[in-house]
């Protein structure tokens, strides 16, 4: 086969009174728009729970708020068994909490109805509710943490896991000065989620 000559014509103006054609011109196709999604695992909520478990059983808290608990994921993990008394020999490097008193704040009335199921320990024992070797003393409130509570006063740790976020100007004026002021925790443990990665 021979390639045929091509060859390039002047534009032709159209006769007079014709309407002018327009020029038809190819655009390619918009190349596909791909998302690429971050993923975490394990998810950031649990990453976060995981930090604040650490550090509460790092600095040997026994006794801890949880403000704007929710329904009770934190107290649930910390309301379980440590597997032995703090004076048995751990693995090396690890050590479990043994809280002995336990409070969460909550302004929701329904979330502190599955926080209750979170800390009760009724029925019969399952791999999920292993019973206590040491005491554990678990209350629940309902009230916004602009109000202070005296039962709150020295405790070792304050937890408050997403919960800045989402607080009105009073309340969020009255945090440190409550919080930090007048409970005078040995640690306050502060997590918020990430704005672009939750």
């Amino acid at each position: 086969h021979v390639p045929l000559p091509y060859f390039l014509l002047p534009a032709m103006s159209p006769p007079d009174g014709a309407p002018a054609k327009t020029p038809v011109t190819s655009h390619p196709e918009p190349e596909p728009i791909i998302e690429h999604r971050v993923q975490f695992f394990p998810i950031l909520s649990d990453q976060r729970k995981l930090w604040l478990l650490t550090h509460i059983r790092e600095n040997n808290i026994t006794t801890l708020l949880d403000v704007g608990c929710g329904e009770g994921s934190l107290l649930w993990s910390l309301s379980n068994a440590a597997p032995w008394l703090p004076d048995h020999p751990t693995l090396p490097g690890f050590v479990y909490a043994h809280v002995r008193e336990l409070h969460g704040l909550d302004i929701s009335a329904s979330s502190l109805g599955y926080a209750r199921g979170a800390i009760e320990r009724n029925g019969t024992p399952s791999a999920w509710s292993l019973p206590r070797w040491e005491g554990l003393r678990a209350r629940l409130w309902k009230g916004g943490l602009q109000k202070p509570n005296e039962m709150f006063r020295g405790v070792e740790c304050i937890v408050a896991s997403e919960v800045i976020e989402h607080l009105p100007p009073r309340a969020l004026a009255a945090f440190a000065p409550v919080l930090l002021g007048y409970y005078a925790p040995r640690l306050l443990l502060l997590t918020t989620p990430s704005y672009l990665f939750n």
